[in-house]
């Protein structure tokens, strides 16, 4: 099982992946996971490496730039209030099939590639 944050901040969720934990998915498992029918629900996924370098993916898997809301959730986190700005938290619990299934399928786009 693995743990994953999802903040919402003004109405945009985001989930926070720690690259410590293990490598983020392709664009195809970060679709996967942020979906709101195949998977959890959120419009971003912010990867922290284990350097701290803060990368963003949005709901296509797309490489985004991260902005201050993105960076202020991967380094603040839970239940913060920074700057006037309220950050709710959800902790979200991965079963292992369902993160092999977002592996499987980053693995066959690196396949396909």
């Amino acid at each position: 099982m693995r743990v994953i944050g999802k903040y919402i901040v003004d109405g945009v969720r985001y989930m926070v992946w720690d690259e410590a934990e293990s490598m983020t998915p392709g664009a195809r498992g970060i679709a996967m996971l942020l979906s709101s029918r195949d998977g959890v629900g959120a419009d971003y996924l912010i990867s922290v490496s284990a350097s701290g370098d803060i990368t963003a993916y949005d709901r296509n898997g797309e490489m985004r730039e991260t902005d201050s809301v993105m960076r202020m959730v991967a380094l603040h986190g839970s239940g913060s209030a920074i700057s006037g700005v309220r950050i709710d938290y959800v902790e979200v619990r991965l079963t292992d099939s369902f993160a092999r299934k977002i592996e499987d399928a980053s693995e066959s786009m690196r396949v396909a590639v």
